[in-house]
C-alpha cells in the first residue's frame, strides 16, 4: 500500500508507530479498568466483555459499545480485504501469480481484479463457515501472513544488494516470525484442547 501513499518513507513508519502506540495504550487502559473492577467474575463469564466492562464501570447500557465493536469488526474485514488484494497484486507483479491479478483500475490505480477475487472469497467463507470458526481461521491466516512477511524481511536482508537498513535488522524478521509461529501453534493447540 506504500505505492498508494504520498511520501511513503515518512508516512508508513509513522503510521505503524502511531498505530502500535495507540493500540498498546488503549489495551493497557482497558486492562487496567478491568483489573480494578470488583466484579471480575461477571466480566469473565460475559459473552460481550467490553460491553459488560462498560456497564460495570459506568452503570450505563453497554449497547453502544457492542455497536462500536460491530463497526470495528467490519473495519477489520475491510482492512484484511485491502491487505489480501495487495498481496495478490504484489505477487502477480513479481511473477509468482498470473499477471491477471496485477491489473489496476485505469483511474483509481487500485488492483481491482485482486480485490474482486478477495471479496468473492471472503463472501463465500462468510456464508459457508460458522462465525466463530471464521474468526479463528482469520486470526490464524493473519498470523501466518505475518510469519511469511517477517521471513521475507530476513531473506531479503541476506541478499548482497539489500539496503543497509534491511541487512542490519534482518534478524528481527526471524524474531517476528518466531513470535507469529508461536502464536499459531498456541491457537492450534487451544482449538484442539
Amino acid at each position: 500500500m506504500a505505492e498508494e501513499t504520498h511520501n511513503p518513507h515518512r508516512a508508513i513508519p509513522l503510521a505503524i508507530i502511531l498505530t502500535l502506540v495507540i493500540s498498546v495504550a488503549t489495551y493497557m487502559l482497558v486492562a487496567a479498568v478491568a483489573a480494578a473492577l470488583p466484579d471480575r467474575e461477571a466480566l469473565i463469564a460475559s459473552k460481550t466483555p467490553l460491553a459488560t466492562l462498560f456497564t460495570l464501570a459506568t452503570g450505563r447500557d453497554g449497547a453502544p459499545i457492542a455497536v462500536m465493536a460491530s463497526i470495528a469488526m467490519v473495519n477489520g474485514i475491510l482492512v484484511q480485504i485491502v491487505m489480501a488484494s495487495r498481496v495478490l497484486y504484489g505477487m502477480a507483479r513479481e511473477g509468482m501469480l498470473p499477471i491477471w491479478f496485477g491489473k489496476v483500475h485505469p483511474t483509481r490505480r487500485t488492483p481491482v481484479r485482486a480485490t474482486a477475487l478477495v471479496v468473492a472469497a471472503s463472501s463465500l467463507f462468510a456464508l459457508l463457515v460458522p462465525f466463530l470458526r471464521l474468526a479463528e481461521l482469520t486470526s490464524l491466516v493473519m498470523l501466518l501472513v505475518f510469519a511469511c512477511v517477517n521471513l521475507s524481511l530476513f531473506l531479503i536482508g541476506r541478499r548482497g544488494g539489500a539496503p543497509p537498513v534491511i541487512r542490519r535488522f534482518r534478524y528481527l524478521g526471524l524474531a517476528g516470525m518466531a513470535v507469529a509461529l508461536a502464536l499459531v501453534f498456541a491457537e492450534i493447540q487451544q482449538a484442539f484442547a
